[in-house]
């Protein structure tokens, strides 16, 4: 069974560049998609993926941190992972210890991204990248 994958960011590019990186790999799937962090709590349940990949900043009324944070109240378990822009990177920690498991430093690299997912949903130890 592959790993589901709930893509939340604003971003068309980094969707694009993603969804094109998983598209061929059998044990990875991205089931869903939401533009806000908003649209992504309220489907959160709904979803059930095994791993939620987060734009760090995403635009909307709620931060990252926010996101992070109520994702985590909804589901203590749930699996968060960081899309981060290289200038953001200032705001990793702080999202870190509000509950994502490791991020994703763009541009991507195909073998990062796929290393990190699949050592994120094995319950590989937090900061694997």
């Amino acid at each position: 069974m592959a790993t589901r994958i709930f893509m939340i960011s604003d971003s068309i590019i980094t969707k694009a560049s993603i969804s094109r990186m998983i598209e061929t790999e059998e044990d990875l799937e991205i089931v869903a998609e939401a533009a806000t962090g908003q649209r992504g709590i309220l489907m959160l349940d709904e979803i059930n993926p095994d791993i939620v990949l987060l734009e760090l900043t995403i635009g909307g009324n709620m931060s990252a941190i926010e996101i992070v944070k109520e994702m985590r109240n909804i589901d203590p378990n749930v699996k968060i992972v960081l899309s981060v822009d290289v200038r953001a990177t200032g705001k990793i920690i702080e999202v870190i210890d509000a509950g994502a498991r490791d991020f994703l430093v763009k541009p991507f690299k195909h073998e990062t991204v796929l290393r990190v997912l699949r050592e994120v949903a094995s319950g590989a130890g937090e900061l694997v990248s």
